[in-house]
């Protein structure tokens, strides 16, 4: 490519926020922008910017000419650790201190446009967590999307925290309030937002009720997931070995997902900022042994603190187990990959156990959607709850029962559980995904 025709490229800035699975469907999102012709800056922080370097290589982030790794400072006190930041302080210290910093990247790209051959920054990605970077947008003249890689549903919720707390209707007054039929108390505002569009990593027919409702609120919604799939599928991608993962990552657990029948293995994921006590860990290790089931159970360094996991599990779910494997941190898209991966990801089921964040929402709508579904099949009302577009994956698949949304019972781990069938989501949502990635991208 020329210097000329590289000037003339769109340049979208694109930043994540700081965790895990924040970067990578940030990096999907920025790999299928470039294939599509931007140029891309791509915005860690210092923190992550220096695991990335341990847990990949040096040369990780070298990049290719139209695609550019900077890092900002997070405004937190410098760490090697490999370990997840705590999130509270995380999010209080890029509100805080984060907004200088990238406007100053904004203007230096800016600056150094007129002699590197990179063009100007023409757009800014931010992740919705990200919102201080709405200034530095403004302050320098380029409209900003934010990517919400949160359910629809997830950030239903979170644009009503504020309000919900103003007029009074949380926190909970006490435990009733869990059983009464408060939860289903009406709520009929919604807050706006600056920004020039919004982008989900869902697709229509998955959270329709959600989005339709969104859509009459907010700017233009662009629903491009799940954007794992149709990054895989770039033809000559060049961008391929660019990675995310800020641990490094277990390859031989691919080797021994070959040796095992296809839709046969638990995938056990606690995500990346997740931290049980030993006692969670422990009960939820003799449940995975009880259960029979073979599973791959996902393990970070960093999950029960500074304490040992390996010296906390109980001997049927050990290092080598008679029904699974533990692995510290595996190659997740590979083994979400049907095209690749085929043998592997076939009905692979996925425990996805997570506290934090919107996914103890996600649930209720599952359990409710099934329950509309089955209701249907019994002759009875609730919508079709099919989108618009014809697209995406039919939902009302997953089985209800005890525990969807943790039903308290003593003795039970206090995270919510939802079993998806990892090998039959999205495909169709996926082949959408593309079309609407142009129509995306035409917008700046």
């Amino acid at each position: 490519m020329s210097s000329i025709e590289m000037t003339q490229m769109p340049h979208a800035v694109c930043i994540p926020y700081p965790a895990q699975g924040h970067i990578n469907p940030m990096l999907n999102l920025a790999k299928l922008l470039h294939h599509r012709g931007f140029h891309v800056t791509f915005v860690n922080t210092e923190y992550n910017h220096s695991r990335l370097l341990r847990s990949r290589g040096p040369s990780s982030l070298d990049g290719l000419p139209s695609f550019q790794f900077h890092a900002i400072p997070d405004g937190l006190p410098p760490s090697d650790a490999d370990a997840t930041q705590d999130i509270p302080a995380l999010c209080q210290s890029t509100q805080k201190s984060c907004s200088p910093y990238f406007r100053d990247l904004l203007e230096r790209l800016n600056e150094e446009s007129a002699t590197s051959g990179s063009p100007p920054v023409s757009c800014v990605v931010s992740d919705g967590a990200m919102s201080f970077t709405l200034d530095a947008a403004e302050a320098v003249g380029v409209p900003e999307v934010l990517f919400w890689t949160t359910s629809a549903c997830g950030f239903m919720g979170y644009v009503h925290y504020r309000s919900l707390i103003d007029r009074g209707l949380t926190p909970l007054k006490d435990a009733s309030y869990l059983t009464n039929g408060y939860l289903d108390t009406v709520v009929d505002w919604i807050p706006a937002k600056r920004a020039s569009a919004m982008v989900f990593n869902t697709f229509d027919r998955l959270e329709k009720e959600v989005l339709d409702a969104l859509k009459s609120r907010f700017p233009p919604i662009y629903t491009l997931g799940p954007l794992h799939l149709p990054t895989e599928q770039l033809p000559d991608n060049d961008t391929r070995s660019i990675g995310s993962n800020l641990w490094k990552e277990d390859l031989g657990c691919l080797e021994w997902l070959d040796l095992e029948p296809p839709g046969s293995v638990v995938y056990v994921n606690f995500g990346s900022i997740t931290v049980m006590s030993p006692t969670q860990l422990v009960e939820f290790a003799w449940g995975l042994a009880n259960s029979g089931q073979t599973f791959l159970w996902v393990i970070r360094p960093d999950l029960v603190g500074a304490e040992p996991a390996g010296e906390l599990v109980p001997p049927g779910a050990s290092a080598k187990p008679p029904g699974g494997r533990r692995v510290p941190d595996p190659q997740r898209l590979e083994l979400h990959n049907r095209e690749h991966r085929g043998r592997r990801a076939s009905g692979v089921l996925a425990v996805l156990c997570r506290a934090a964040d919107e996914l103890p929402v996600q649930p209720r709508g599952v359990g409710d959607r099934d329950g509309d579904r089955r209701r249907r099949e019994e002759g009875g009302g609730g919508e079709a709850g099919e989108g618009a577009d014809g697209g995406g994956e039919r939902e009302g698949d997953e089985e209800e029962g005890d525990g969807v949304e943790g039903d308290g019972r003593r003795g039970h781990v206090p995270f919510r559980v939802v079993v998806l069938e990892l090998g039959r989501v999205g495909q169709q949502g996926a082949a959408l995904a593309q079309k609407r990635l142009s129509s995306f991208a035409h917008f700046f």
